[in-house]
């Protein structure tokens, strides 16, 4: 498959990203942006799967809105009829591919949830440790345009090795015992300083931050004493403020400010 300029782009950030996040939270967040760009997709979706209450719990949502993602949480997430069916495919898989657009059309969980966020044609991957499912991807695109392609979702293949062998090595790093004392953190400016000299609010300079000191975003919420959704809007009003596309340009963009 042809790469124009800006897949190309988008690939080698991915990559990137993959091979050096220190968190897991921060990594999904990150990806976002590059895998939407690379996949043309609309939707882009990550999830955690937790055995022990049997629930999906949604990490990132990329143009999803919050209020849909609380319905999936609290409601659809118990009618959907295509996760227990992509989850049996260790390999990226169109959701056409498990359940036919007609029989998916006729479900609850297509006209209520999907359909009302503008999602038509679905592609899913999963990444697995052994037995246990470490994560997924859930892209999206909207009826009007195509299905996407087998080239598409050879792409997204390609990705999936460095996704897997990511998810794995954070999920390993977050269970053993810290062994070396926390580096010092980089040079910042104060909350205040960063808010008259970036124009920022005070609690966009807070967020923005914690952000650039390794933390994510429920870490940030529980902190501050916000919401999640709260933390992303500050996020995003920031990163526009300050001109930058995703958090592996923020610390050094910060820097200039301290």
């Amino acid at each position: 498959m042809y790469l124009s300029e800006n897949r190309s782009r988008s690939l080698s950030e991915a990559v990137a990203l993959l091979a050096s996040a220190a968190s897991r939270e921060a990594m999904l967040e990150g990806l976002a942006a590059p895998l939407s760009n690379l996949m043309d997709a609309d939707y882009l979706v990550s999830r955690t799967w937790s055995p022990v209450t049997g629930q999906f719990e949604i990490c990132v949502a990329h143009n999803m809105d919050p209020d849909s993602v609380r319905a999936y949480h609290d409601h659809f997430q118990y009618c959907d009829p295509v996760t227990p069916r992509l989850r049996m495919r260790r390999q990226a898989t169109l959701v056409s591919e498990v359940l036919p657009p007609a029989e998916l059309q006729r479900t609850e969980f297509y006209n209520d949830f999907l359909r009302a966020q503008g999602m038509h044609w679905g592609l899913n991957l999963y990444a697995y440790d052994g037995d246990e499912c470490v994560g997924d991807l859930v892209i999206f695109r909207p009826r009007a345009r195509d299905n996407f392609t087998r080239g598409e979702l050879s792409l997204l293949g390609v990705v999936a090795p460095a996704f897997t062998s990511a998810l794995v090595r954070l999920k390993r790093a977050q269970a053993k015992p810290a062994e070396a004392p926390v580096a010092a953190p980089p040079a910042f400016p104060a909350p205040q300083q960063l808010a008259e000299r970036a124009h920022l609010s005070l609690r966009e300079s807070e967020v923005v931050l914690l952000v650039a000191r390794g933390q994510a975003d429920k870490e940030i919420a529980r902190e501050l004493g916000i919401s999640f959704t709260t933390v992303r809007y500050h996020l995003e009003n920031a990163f526009r403020k300050l001109g930058v596309q995703g958090r592996h340009k923020l610390a050094l963009r910060l820097r200039e400010f301290a």
